[in-house]
């Protein structure tokens, strides 16, 4: 979904229905800006969507509430996490298993990134 609909709410299509959203804003958010090539920008986007594609096609076969997700390797962060390493971006904390990379970790590990360009706040809203 976009930006917008994550922070603000709206209606999104589904992997089988739409759904009306009702946004993040009833808490703070940050948001990274990374340097990425053109290229890399492409190869982080391709992964997302493919893995997008992949639950939602389980989702087809298996029927509504079958996605899947899992904490430990099929997460939001995990999946983010997995796409940066594809271009070489460091996003979990190499001290520790891979898994399950969590939001405070992928922030943590990210905000110290070479590739890190800036931080956008969001504070909350409702």
């Amino acid at each position: 979904m976009s930006k917008d609909v994550y922070m603000n709410g709206g209606v999104v299509q589904r992997t089988l229905s739409r759904e009306d959203v009702r946004g993040q804003g009833y808490r703070d958010n940050i948001g990274l800006v990374l340097w990425v090539s053109p290229r890399e920008k492409i190869i982080v986007e391709n992964e997302l969507k493919r893995r997008v594609m992949h639950d939602r096609e389980h989702i087809k076969k298996s029927g509504l509430g079958h996605s899947r997700y899992s904490v430990f390797d099929d997460s939001c962060s995990s999946n983010m996490a997995d796409a940066l390493e594809l271009i070489g971006i460091l996003a979990h904390d190499p001290r520790w298993l891979p898994f399950p990379v969590t939001p405070a970790e992928l922030l943590a590990v990210l905000g110290k990134s070479n590739r890190l360009v800036k931080k956008n706040y969001y504070p909350k809203t409702r």
